[in-house]
C-alpha cells in the first residue's frame, strides 16, 4: 500500500479499527464474566484498558473521517458507500472492511449494554447489602436507573443514594 494512496490508507484504518474493536469486545467480555461472577477484583484494570481502546476508536474514527473528507466524501454511511463505488476494484474491499467494523461495532454496542446492566444489578444488590435488613434499597438502581456517580459513591461508602 502507498502511503500517498488515500483509499488504500483508508482499507488500513478500517482493518486497524476492526483490531481495537475486537480488543474491545475482549475487554467487555472479561468484564461481564468478572461482573456475573459478583467479582470486583478485575474491573478497574478493565475499565483502564478500556479506556485505552475507547481513545484509540475515537482516534481511528477521526483519522476515517478526515480520509474521508479528504476525496470529497462526507463522514458517514451513505459517504463511505459514494467513495466505495468511486473506488473502483478497491471499491469491494473497502465495502467488506467497513462492513466488518459495522458487525463489530454493533457487537460493542450490544455487550456493553448487557455489562450495563449486569452493573446496575450488581449495583442494587451492593445496596441492598449495604443498607441491611432495616435499611431501604435504593430505588434508581431498583428501577434499572443509572446511578450518578455521587450516588454510587454513597451506596458504596455508606449505605445509601
Amino acid at each position: 500500500m502507498a502511503a500517498a494512496d488515500p483509499l488504500a490508507a483508508l482499507a488500513r484504518e478500517f482493518e486497524l479499527e476492526l483490531l481495537h474493536l475486537k480488543q474491545m469486545l475482549a475487554l467487555l467480555e472479561a468484564e461481564q464474566c468478572e461482573l456475573a461472577a459478583d467479582g470486583t477484583a478485575r474491573l478497574d484494570a478493565i475499565s483502564a484498558e478500556r479506556l485505552v481502546q475507547a481513545n484509540a476508536l475515537e482516534l481511528y474514527a477521526a483519522r476515517r473521517a478526515a480520509l474521508l473528507n479528504a476525496q470529497g466524501f462526507n463522514a458517514d454511511a451513505i459517504g463511505l458507500a459514494a467513495c466505495a463505488a468511486a473506488a473502483g476494484e478497491l471499491g469491494l474491499e473497502l465495502a467488506a472492511s467497513w462492513q466488518r467494523v459495522a458487525e463489530a461495532a454493533g457487537e460493542v454496542r450490544d455487550l456493553n449494554a448487557q455489562n450495563q446492566a449486569l452493573m446496575r444489578r450488581w449495583l442494587a444488590a451492593v445496596a441492598d447489602a449495604a443498607a441491611g435488613p432495616h435499611g431501604a434499597s435504593v430505588a434508581p438502581a431498583e428501577r434499572g436507573e443509572p446511578l450518578t456517580p455521587d450516588q454510587v459513591f454513597r451506596v458504596l461508602f455508606s449505605g445509601s443514594a
